[in-house]
């Protein structure tokens, strides 16, 4: 091989290696923007994800839709299991939303609870602990430690086990006819507090019933959000006083529990057969 030939192969060798590192560089850095931009979008945090489910009872007899059987609460708890879902408190949620650093499990999952019910801590909470699962429990003031409905000391055995406590008023009227805002909303906060010895964060309207007015009381009697009803498992800042929430009823059937998740069971002839 000649002299030139050998340079020309040289030149030749170099061209290729600088088109590589260069074709290399731009590979790379388009990664590493689509890796920014990923980032981004989770920073921002337009929407949480994350399904807020409602119950009242869990209880056989009652043929209403406030009572949910405790083997199709069972069943419900462990189809959420097996789909990976983990509980949180709405505190966290709500946290989670105003703080983009708040890290949240991967599917995240709010259960809650109206009035105080009994039966919830005689087999709701039993069953949730099979999973490790917790609630939040959205008390009437005047029925604390009445019959049929959770004591101080229930509560915060359940408290201490990572349940949460919430208001749901004071007696549970509509607020539109209440007779004081104050007494329903910011005394039932501050009585549940004194009994329970621990911080009530948000408040579940009764009924659902909820307009702008209401939504700012709220806000101004110390509370960091308030909860309705809906079918969204997504929550943004705006409807931080009206976070939707999913209701579970009695007749709710495995198949329709399973398409109200954002995450759901693909295994439908199971969901179909199931009672």
């Amino acid at each position: 091989m000649s002299i030139q030939q050998r340079i020309s192969l040289i030149i030749f060798s170099l061209l290729l290696a600088v088109g590589f590192y260069v074709s290399f560089g731009i590979a790379y850095e388009g990664k590493a923007n689509a890796v920014s931009a990923t980032r981004t979008i989770q920073k921002d945090r337009a929407a949480i994800i994350a399904p807020i489910l409602l119950y009242h009872h869990i209880a056989e007899g009652e043929d209403s839709r406030y009572y949910v059987s405790p083997a199709r609460f069972e069943q419900q708890m462990s189809l959420l299991y097996s789909l990976g879902y983990t509980t949180i408190p709405v505190s966290r949620l709500v946290e989670a939303m105003h703080d983009d650093t708040v890290i949240l499990p991967a599917r995240p999952l709010v259960v809650t609870f109206d009035d105080g019910n009994l039966d919830v801590y005689q087999t709701a909470y039993p069953i949730m602990q099979k999973y490790a699962f917790t609630a939040t429990m959205y008390l009437v003031g005047k029925y604390l430690n009445s019959e049929g409905f959770v004591s101080t000391d229930q509560m915060r055995e359940m408290i201490a086990a990572g349940w949460e406590i919430g208001s749901h008023s004071m007696s549970h009227v509509k607020l539109f006819e209440a007779q004081s805002l104050s007494d329903e909303i910011l005394e039932s906060r501050l009585f549940l507090e004194e009994k329970i010895d621990t911080p009530v964060y948000s408040f579940a309207y009764p009924f659902g019933i909820y307009d702008a007015m209401l939504a700012e009381k709220v806000k101004s009697y110390g509370y960091r959000a308030g909860l309705g009803l809906g079918t969204s498992s997504e929550h943004t800042l705006e409807s931080l006083f009206y976070l939707s929430r999913i209701e579970i009823k009695q007749d709710t059937h495995l198949y329709e529990f399973n398409a109200s998740l954002p995450w759901k069971s693909t295994d439908y002839l199971y969901l179909r057969m199931s009672n």
